[in-house]
């Protein structure tokens, strides 16, 4: 017999490419370039590119409190006056309770596997892949972004 998986967290744009979950009290942004309304400023703050666009830039001033994480490459994460979590390809490390992985994604910048509770959710190249993750429709087509198992 077949034992159901707990859902994941729920997936929501946070602009063209970028995404936000809530999970275990944590408000977790992969790559905003908007501040969605009606949700928790950032805890953590995961950043794909080495030079992140201006739009990043300012959803990253938007969304932050002073204790909010940046985690991405020395370049990238270097550009903000914040908490600083430094990644290279390959490295993993515990942030806040949440397991994070990264890796080269092919265009020189970096992905994201985040692990939550039961839920192993990949950000890579505005997509994110997780069988156990729920996204409204409208925010999947928004993001361009999908369930994919």
């Amino acid at each position: 017999m077949k034992t159901a998986r707990p859902a994941g967290p729920e997936i929501v744009s946070a602009g063209p490419g970028g995404f936000h979950f809530e999970w275990g009290g944590l408000s977790v942004y992969v790559d905003p370039s908007e501040a969605p309304r009606d949700r928790r400023p950032a805890d953590v703050i995961c950043l794909s590119r080495n030079d992140p666009a201006p739009a990043q830039r300012a959803a990253v001033e938007a969304l932050s409190r002073p204790t909010t994480v940046v985690a991405g490459s020395p370049a990238c994460v270097g550009l903000f006056r914040l908490n600083q979590l430094p990644f290279a390809a390959a490295q993993k490390r515990s942030v806040l309770g949440v397991e994070m992985e990264a890796f080269a994604d092919g265009r020189g910048g970096l992905g994201f596997l985040i692990v939550l509770g039961e839920s192993r959710v990949v950000f890579k190249e505005g997509t994110w892949v997780d069988a156990g993750a729920v996204v409204g429709p409208a925010a999947a087509a928004a993001a361009g972004a999908g369930i994919k198992t």
